[in-house]
């Protein structure tokens, strides 16, 4: 475990005799080193771990370009070079310009790079004031737990270990205990929501884009409104059926596979009540529809969500297991079914193509275009990954329920499931 800390200036005080030199001339005032025990009262943690990923960089880039030497005397120097080259680190290396700092100055001008409701033009915060300076965001935690204050296993690169009488320093690595913790994924436990909302859509500004510097999340548009949370620079944004989980899991990650699964939910309620009753002609009635695991699934998670009630990790570890094995197990139970018929029998089948080309083309193409009259390209998006999607199993395992033939159903998974590889792409390209 690497700590960088400001610590000394070459002549080994604290600067206030006006004798030190800008810049670090020994490599030692602001460097990198292995962590130390010491007298931490806590820690500060960054919630968000791409911005304390972007800050540890820049700390990093800072300690290694030896342009920063310690100074308390001129603490606020290195806030005011970045500052001046618009917060952008390589620019300020590229300057050349030697400027000093101090330990608690120097990790919040890395930190106000990446988070601008941190930066102030008054004196940057002495040791004693950074829990107070950061924990008035909210993606910054306070943390006085013992594992954070005597080792370093459970640190994560970013997190500011503090004695708030003495000294401050940054950790740039991640300890193994955080690691294996990290490797069980736990589900949203908070949603940030902003209680102003645009008054209307505007198409000429709709799309897809990439920030280009640490953004405020705000309660409304304008500065007086209060920050939410912070995005991270370079963060891609959109302003305002299993294979579609798979493709939307792979293709746009979790949060997208999130809103999908949910985008889906009338979908599948529609599929165990309107579809069995239809494919066996016995009227379904509520009881019947409950009592379907699927259902049972979604209202039991709906109730965890809801109370806010986290998992044990053990629980959430086998539901990211299962979760991961749906892929494959779906590919691989789809050509186990379309394996006991026969190739021919599977591609002459005239309805085959007519339902493939309705199902592929023609309902996402009407509705995508209707949709994106009046609502965003991200909810096209997944009405095209939910409507989009090739015929699956159920096409073969609900009639095999109640003993229909299955061989149309083998032939559509089959047909639409190669089909589906060229249109979902192109639709998708020709919509959003």
């Amino acid at each position: 475990m690497r700590i960088v800390q400001a610590s000394i200036t070459e002549n080994n005080d604290d600067g206030w005799n006006k004798k030190a030199k800008a810049g670090d001339q020994t490599g030692r005032e602001v460097f990198i080193r292995n962590w130390y025990p010491y007298d931490w009262d806590g820690i500060i943690h960054c919630t968000d771990e791409n911005i304390a990923k972007r800050a540890v960089e820049i700390a990093v880039k800072l300690a290694k370009s030896n342009l920063v030497g310690y100074d308390q005397s001129e603490r606020n120097a290195l806030y005011n070079a970045l500052k001046k080259n618009d917060w952008d680190v390589d620019k300020y290396i590229k300057s050349g310009k030697c400027v000093e700092t101090d330990c608690s100055a120097f990790i919040y001008a890395c930190y106000c790079c990446v988070v601008p409701a941190l930066r102030s033009d008054n004196n940057a915060p002495t040791v004693p004031q950074l829990k107070a300076r950061f924990t008035k965001i909210d993606i910054f935690k306070w943390y006085t737990a013992k594992r954070f204050r005597t080792k370093d296993t459970d640190l994560r690169a970013g997190d500011i270990l503090v004695n708030t009488d003495a000294h401050a320093v940054m950790a740039i690595d991640t300890g193994s205990a955080y690691k294996e913790r990290a490797t069980v994924v736990k589900p949203v436990s908070k949603i940030i929501k902003a209680s102003k909302h645009a008054s209307n859509f505007d198409r000429a500004i709709a799309g897809k884009y990439k920030t280009t510097d640490a953004l405020n999340l705000r309660d409304g548009a304008g500065n007086n409104y209060k920050v939410l949370t912070c995005m991270p620079n370079k963060t891609k944004v959109y302003n305002y059926g299993y294979f579609s989980y798979i493709v939307a899991d792979g293709l746009y990650g979790s949060a997208a596979l999130m809103d999908i699964m949910v985008f889906c939910i009338p979908l599948t309620i529609f599929c165990v009540s309107v579809g069995i009753c239809m494919l066996t002609k016995v009227p379904m009635t509520l009881r019947k529809v409950i009592k379907q695991p699927s259902i049972i699934a979604m209202i039991v998670g709906t109730i965890l969500g809801l109370m806010e009630i986290e998992l044990p990790n053990t629980l959430i570890s086998i539901f990211n297991g299962g979760k991961a094995c749906v892929g494959p197990t779906a590919m691989i139970l789809t050509g186990m079914v379309i394996g006991d018929y026969h190739f021919k029998d599977l591609i002459k089948k005239r309805r085959t193509y007519v339902v493939t080309f309705i199902r592929l083309v023609a309902i996402p193409i009407i509705l995508a275009s209707i949709l994106k009259l009046f609502v965003s390209d991200y909810t096209v998006l997944l009405a095209i990954l939910t409507y989009a999607a090739p015929c699956g199993l159920n096409a073969v395992v609900y009639p095999r329920l109640v003993n229909e033939d299955c061989r149309i159903g083998a032939s559509l998974a089959f047909v639409s499931s190669l089909a589906a590889c060229i249109t979902i792409p192109l639709i998708i390209h020709l919509f959003t």
